[in-house]
């Protein structure tokens, strides 16, 4: 990878506002994080309340991306008493064909899925790939 690719910028949702994070900002360290199944209703409210669009998909899963760092917690959503900082949305779309031409060989809806919302807020660069 070239220099110039090193430090390519990641995106963040605050409250519905955009922010970006490069790994010269501080790098992720999985050991403050883990990721859970969520209700949809906890999926729910935090997606609605941070990515830009206020909307939430037809979900079939929720995961939630947890972590113990106080200084990362925005607006006081929590599971399990840690701080809620992120949720990955996997949601049906809005034709089958969608999952069927990428993924030919998996039942769409019950083998594959789309990834409806993922939305992180002012976690460190690189939280994406890792949850």
């Amino acid at each position: 990878m070239s220099a110039a690719h090193d430090d390519v910028a990641s995106q963040r949702w605050e409250l519905g506002r955009a922010s970006w994070r490069r790994p010269s900002d501080g790098g992720f360290s999985p050991a403050s994080f883990s990721v859970v199944p969520l209700a949809e209703t906890v999926a729910r409210g935090f997606v609605e309340r941070h990515h830009y669009s206020g909307s939430f998909p037809a979900a079939r899963l929720s995961f939630g991306l947890l972590t113990d760092d106080e200084r990362l917690a925005v607006d006081g959503s929590t599971v399990d008493g840690r701080a809620l900082v992120g949720v990955a949305v996997l949601s049906v779309p809005m034709r089958a064909a969608v999952l069927s031409n990428v993924f030919p060989d998996l039942e769409p809806f019950a083998e594959s899925l789309e990834l409806g919302r993922l939305v992180l807020t002012d976690t460190p660069a690189n939280a994406e790939s890792w949850s």
